[in-house]
């Protein structure tokens, strides 16, 4: 805790979960509010699910040969395009929402192999379990967060594209947050 790669990773983690959790939880609500009927948009949701688990496998890959950095920066940048999609919905109903649900959720898929990947690569040894838990509070409370503030800035603007865009700017702080950490230059992953 006294390491500054510490406190960038635990608000990365912070700032990434607080953009994902809140975009996941507010989703359907953002796509029938555009006009998508409830079980349509829930259908989406669903293939967000399915999407996710295809980015835990590929960015999870794409790491181990890129890097963390880049390819964190690349899921991001994938979900972010995810997000935008979900802010426009209502412009192409047969389109966007599909768009919104396989890029979103091949992003966020994306955090499950890279959070603690990105851990192990800086604070290897016998403490690892304990100094990642420590991290992961920040994405915890990055969650509920992120979460709560949507709904709070949905009911004050009665728009969720005053918190999709916080969430986008949330994913950059995040990604820059990685970069200042630089797990690269802590440890080189060895390429086969």
């Amino acid at each position: 805790m006294r390491t500054a790669r510490f406190w960038l990773l635990a608000f990365a983690f912070f700032c990434l979960s607080f953009a994902y959790q809140g975009v996941l939880l507010h989703a359907v609500s953002a796509m029938v509010d555009q006009g998508l009927k409830k079980d349509t948009a829930a259908y989406f949701f669903g293939i967000l699910g399915i999407a996710g688990s295809a980015g835990k496998i590929l960015f999870g890959y794409l790491s181990d040969l890129y890097g963390r950095e880049r390819i964190h920066t690349l899921g991001v940048a994938v979900a972010a395009v995810g997000i935008f999609s979900l802010m426009h919905v209502g412009y192409a109903p047969a389109l966007l929402p599909l768009l919104f649900a396989i890029l979103f959720g091949l992003g966020y898929g994306a955090a499950a192999p890279l959070l603690p990947s990105l851990s192990a690569d800086i604070f290897q040894g016998s403490s690892f379990g304990l100094i990642f838990a420590m991290i992961a509070i920040g994405g915890g409370a990055g969650g509920a967060a992120g979460s709560f503030m949507a709904g709070l800035l949905y009911d004050l603007s009665q728009t969720y594209a005053v918190p999709f865009l916080v969430f986008l700017s949330s994913l950059v702080v995040s990604c820059l947050l990685i970069w200042m950490a630089a797990p690269s230059k802590v440890r080189k992953l060895v390429r086969v």
